[in-house]
C-alpha cells in the first residue's frame, strides 16, 4: 500500500504508530457483529488518534488524506450506474 510508504514523511515516529492505529480503527469498524458500545469506543479511539495527528502533523497529515482521496474511483456512482443499467 502506498500510504505505508508514506509514512516515512511524518515527523515523529508516534505519529506515524498513530496513522498505523487510525487503519487498524477503520478495520475493527468493518468488522461484522459490532455491538453499538463497541462502536463508540472504536470511533472514541479514533477521533483522539485523528486530534493527534491533526495538531502535530497539521496540514502534511491532511494533504497525505486529501491525496490519497483523491487517487480513489468513486465505486459507489459507478456501483449505482451499473445497476441502473441492469434495470434499463
Amino acid at each position: 500500500m502506498l500510504l505505508f510508504r508514506r509514512i516515512k514523511g511524518f515527523k515523529s515516529t508516534q505519529s506515524a504508530i498513530n496513522f498505523v492505529y487510525l487503519l487498524t480503527l477503520i478495520h475493527q469498524l468493518q468488522l461484522p457483529d459490532l455491538s453499538d458500545r463497541q462502536k463508540a469506543e472504536i470511533i472514541a479511539d479514533f477521533l483522539s488518534a485523528a486530534i493527534h495527528l491533526n495538531v502535530h502533523c497539521g496540514e502534511d497529515f491532511q494533504t497525505l488524506v486529501a491525496e490519497e482521496m483523491a487517487k480513489l474511483s468513486d465505486v459507489d456512482e459507478e456501483d449505482s450506474e451499473q445497476r441502473n443499467q441492469v434495470f434499463t
